[in-house]
């Protein structure tokens, strides 16, 4: 893919509203990527300066783990308005931290607590792993339901 064709690309899903084309780009993106891990940063979202550093070294020392992630921290006080403030919080992802949990185990969570499904910006994977599931078209359902409804 050339560099002009994927700022296009970008530029096309920045001014876009639909997400299935959002999941068309990464579809796209995956068949660039060279790296043995795949990250997702949203345009409002921030990372932790440890996150990559934290998460990498989590699927190091669980070579069978197929991806890892954390709650997310919701920050609305950004504003500096105090009922905003007060609105902070951290994402209740209902599973322990630190613990490997297979994907059955995890499937009734996020089917009963839709709020549990980590963001993307908090998950990193394995390449190889995406890329066994059949990459990002296997999410197009869930995207459609979560985020277009």
């Amino acid at each position: 893919m050339r560099l002009s064709r994927l700022v296009e690309q970008v530029e096309r899903v920045r001014r876009s509203r639909g997400k299935l084309e959002k999941i068309g780009l990464l579809a796209e993106l995956l068949a660039e990527a060279r790296g043995r891990y795949l990250a997702f940063l949203d345009a409002d979202d921030v990372w932790l300066p440890e996150k990559l550093a934290v998460q990498v070294s989590r699927l190091e020392e669980a070579p069978e783990a197929a991806m890892t992630y954390g709650p997310a921290q919701l920050w609305h006080g950004w504003t500096g308005h105090p009922e905003d403030v007060a609105r902070d919080a951290e994402q209740d992802v209902r599973i322990a931290g630190g613990r490997l949990v297979a994907p059955p185990d995890l499937l009734p969570v996020y089917l009963g607590h839709e709020d549990a499904v980590p963001s993307p910006s908090g998950v990193l994977a394995r390449r190889s792993a995406v890329e066994a599931a059949g990459g990002f078209d296997c999410i197009e359902l869930v995207a459609q339901r979560k985020h277009l409804n």
